[in-house]
């Protein structure tokens, strides 16, 4: 975020951990990254996930049903400081018989790839809807970009792939 004093900000964090009696954490690398100052305080407490509502009992959303099959997909934000924009782009060209199906918002620009003949953006829903949308998939499809952020990330979506049984 470059609007921010990284400098104060990190200052402030580091203030509030020494000061904390206790820090937690869903990230192992964050914790690992800052165990120098935190210690035996730190406590890793993992994501879970709603599996009353990420269930693989069902109906598939009329919208995903018609799709063409096989069907990669993906849920959630499509920003480009998190999600590899070019290998989705590479999954769609190399892969002409599968249908590539993107369901949320997007911070980047997605012209380049809604012109290909397979890729199915069906933009922003509501997090009710996304259960249905996802039982569609054949392919759960996590196409993260290999920085910083995504290191120290302990993404939920994993889980909710896991739990529609992708």
């Amino acid at each position: 975020f470059p609007e921010a004093n990284g400098h104060w900000v990190a200052a402030l964090e580091e203030s509030l951990m020494r000061h904390s009696d206790r820090v937690l954490y869903v990230s192992h690398e964050l914790m690992k990254r800052d165990w120098d100052v935190v210690g035996d305080r730190a406590v890793f407490l993992d994501h879970g996930v709603d599996v009353d509502h990420f269930t693989l009992d069902g109906e598939v959303a009329a919208d995903v049903a018609a799709i063409p099959r096989p069907r990669l997909g993906f849920f959630g934000g499509l920003d480009d400081y998190v999600v590899d924009m070019d290998l989705l782009r590479r999954t769609a060209v190399e892969n002409p018989d599968a249908s590539l199906v993107l369901i949320g918002d997007a911070t980047c620009a997605m012209d380049e790839l809604t012109r290909l003949p397979n890729v199915h953006w069906l933009g922003f829903r509501p997090y009710a809807d996304i259960p249905a949308l996802g039982r569609g998939f054949d392919v759960a499809l996590m196409p993260w970009l290999g920085n910083e952020w995504i290191r120290f990330a302990n993404p939920i979506k994993l889980k909710e792939y896991l739990a529609l049984g992708l």
